[in-house]
């Protein structure tokens, strides 16, 4: 007989996640969202955020697309502790979920940290490369720059080292250093091309 266990490869991603990562907190965190007396049973939240933790890892954007998944893929079902006549669990109610119980509570923050902490440990992940998805805009401030704090999540804080807090000042001071050198750059390549530019092509026919 064939078990869910030995369909999944021993160098499978998920088996590489799921041996030094403990996912038994987020029952911990979540159970003051939950009623234990009244209502239908709840599914699992542990199964609820593994499903999003799949959808995450594997670039699958629609939640729909991410319960079809899971019906088929092996991997993803003994990942979540389900077998193969289990029922995934529907895309609403994992929609439903995010939108009514975990919404406004920081849950979701809260278990994003605690699993980046646990790989920390674990020493998969490194802070050589932190990459950043950012769109640098160099703006004109009117009036002055008020100062102000901005609260770092714990997962990059642990990464860069860094403190709590980073004042606007030195943010703003940071970004224009990066615009200005920047803008340096793109000032001195087009003065090294100047013959690629369409004015110098009419005047070198017209002088031909």
């Amino acid at each position: 007989m064939v078990t869910l266990d030995q369909l999944v490869p021993r160098d499978h991603l998920l088996r590489l996640v799921d041996t030094p990562i403990r996912f038994d907190f987020i029952r911990e965190k979540t159970e003051g969202l939950y009623c234990l007396n009244n209502g239908r049973p709840a599914i699992d939240p542990v199964v609820l955020f593994k499903m999003s933790f799949i959808g995450y890892l594997f670039g699958v954007r629609s939640e729909r697309q991410l319960v079809r998944e899971l019906e088929v893929n092996v991997a993803y079902r003994w990942l979540l502790g389900l077998l193969l006549t289990d029922k995934v669990p529907d895309a609403s109610t994992l929609s439903q979920n995010r939108r009514r119980r975990f919404s406004g509570t920081g849950i979701e923050q809260d278990i994003f940290d605690t699993i980046v902490e646990q790989a920390i440990g674990h020493k998969l992940i490194g802070s050589r490369v932190l990459h950043t998805d950012s769109t640098h805009l160099k703006a004109v401030l009117v009036g002055p720059v008020v100062d102000c704090q901005l609260d770092l999540p714990v997962s990059l804080r642990r990464l860069s080292g860094s403190s709590a807090t980073m004042t606007c000042r030195s943010a703003l001071t940071r970004s224009e250093r990066l615009l200005n050198s920047s803008a340096v750059r793109v000032r001195r390549r087009r003065r090294r091309n100047p013959t690629r530019s369409p004015q110098f092509r009419i005047c070198w026919q017209r002088w031909r």
